[in-house]
């Protein structure tokens, strides 16, 4: 992978590199994200592109406005799934041919970031751990 290699390439890479190693019912999920969610907003981007404040505006949006019939935001559960499959196949970005360079904005994802409008905080504990909490406003 390089950085002008398309977003939804590198899903995709990821899905059928992972396919033979997890259960159907996984795949199935990891893929239902990957078209419903993650191909739609960042397919066609170079995943040189994609940046940390690109990542939080997202997950931003899909606490908002993100459920696939617009009528509202998607539940911290939903959220979670989705960076999970975000960070996973960052992975993928890191691996073969020693290029380390073409990574998603999620490696540089702070400690703790802090969306105030829609209250949510990803919490990073290590290098690919991340958790996301919802505050709910006072």
């Amino acid at each position: 992978m390089t950085n002008n290699t398309q977003f939804k390439t590198l899903l995709n890479t990821w899905l059928n590199q992972k396919k033979p190693m997890i259960t159907p019912s996984t795949h199935a999920s990891f893929t239902l994200i990957a078209e419903n969610h993650l191909i739609p907003h960042f397919g066609k981007r170079k995943i040189g592109s994609i940046t940390e404040p690109d990542i939080q505006s997202y997950i931003s949006y899909l606490y908002e406005s993100g459920r696939l019939d617009k009528s509202g935001g998607l539940t911290v559960k939903t959220i979670r799934d989705v960076i999970l499959v975000l960070r996973l196949a960052n992975g993928v970005c890191l691996q073969g041919k020693g290029d380390t360079t073409a990574q998603l904005g999620l490696d540089r994802v702070p400690k703790r970031a802090w969306c105030q409008e829609s209250g949510i905080a990803i919490q990073r504990s290590g290098a690919s751990s991340y958790s996301v909490h919802l505050h709910e406003p006072e």
